[in-house]
């Protein structure tokens, strides 16, 4: 029975023995997709400062009571929570994905893994560096979208306090720039063929789809827990308001904010997983028809050994990667708790 099984393997099967580092071409579609998602975004900028003067007014037009210190110090508990919970996050991914790395590849692929994690870390964090010096839209409305509204409350937070926020929000910035990129590297690294042709191939490729599926789930939890903590930072200014119809357009407009990188990051996860997971699932299937395996054995083994061949399969790793859509209602509900 002829297969019907595409031979996904095919284009980069030459060449790639000895240590080839094509896998890395993995790499371009999910930073393209992280430039699309930064280039609309910049169009937010464009009468920004408008819309913010609104908020930051309302916010210095409040008069201290109670009630809004009660709102305000809910509020950043909220944050500090979600700050904690994506330095965990965070740092769990940068540990994981480097010992896979370091376990997971040897010579000279783990090498160059190591460099492409050095140099987009490098680029990503100077990227930052420029960022905070100038008036994009992630500084704008993100950053100052909150820290204005800090420095403006009437109830007079501590020099010291701001201080601290700074610092913290300082760290949690350079983690969403190393720790993504690792995840990154990572993932596509699990797509790398080893320098000596395994005795099982099929098996081999099996265990590489596991670590790429407890990479993936890695990498949407730190997206979860950074749409989270996005939107704890906006919804903050919200519970700087004592007008409570002001306070609730604030926090939509936190919550459509926080959605669009939901969105994003959701699309970045299918991105991160689907290619190379594609990629394997064919050479599987290229491995087993070399060895004599029919169609319907290929199709079984597939689906035995995680790669999805039904809708149900499918049903669940989409609902994994919409997790970070989800996060941002989540965390307008989690801002109203108190």
């Amino acid at each position: 029975m002829a297969s019907t099984e595409p031979n996904l393997s095919a284009p980069i099967a030459s060449g790639t023995r000895g240590g080839g580092q094509q896998h890395l071409l993995l790499l371009a579609p999910p930073l393209l997709t992280l430039l699309l998602a930064q280039l609309l975004f910049s169009l937010a900028f464009h009468g920004a400062t408008d819309y913010l003067d609104v908020v930051w007014r309302q916010v210095g037009a409040s008069s201290p009571g109670d009630d809004l210190l009660i709102r305000e110090a809910t509020a950043r508990f909220a944050w500090l929570g979600s700050a904690m919970l994506y330095f965990v996050a965070a740092l769990y991914a940068i540990v994981s994905c480097a010992a896979f790395l370091f376990r997971g590849l040897s010579g000279r692929q783990r090498s160059t893994a190591f460099a492409a994690c050095a140099v987009l870390c490098a680029a990503g964090l100077c990227l930052l560096f420029l960022q905070s010096r100038g008036a994009g839209a992630q500084r704008v409305v993100i950053f100052d979208f909150t820290w204005r509204s800090l420095q403006a409350f009437p109830g007079g937070l501590s020099p010291i306090f701001l201080d601290a926020v700074r610092s913290i929000l300082l760290i949690i910035n350079a983690l969403a720039v190393i720790a993504p990129l690792f995840i990154l590297v990572a993932t596509c690294c699990t797509a790398a063929r080893p320098p000596d042709a395994p005795e099982d191939e099929a098996a081999h490729v099996a265990d590489r789809l596991r670590h790429l599926k407890e990479l993936s789930t890695t990498a949407v939890v730190m997206m979860v827990a950074g749409v989270l903590h996005m939107g704890a930072w906006l919804q903050w200014t919200a519970g700087l308001v004592a007008d409570a119809d002001h306070a609730r357009r604030i926090a939509a407009l936190a919550v459509a904010i926080t959605s669009y990188w939901g969105t994003s990051f959701s699309l970045l996860a299918a991105v991160f997983f689907l290619p190379p997971a594609l990629l394997m699932r064919g050479r599987a299937a290229a491995a087993m028809r070399e060895r004599g395996d029919g169609a319907v054995e290929v199709r079984r083994w597939l689906g035995d050994h995680g790669f999805a061949t039904s809708p149900g399969q499918y049903l669940a790793r989409a609902a994994m990667i919409l997790a970070p859509l989800v996060a941002a209602p989540v965390a307008d509900w989690v801002s109203k708790l108190g």
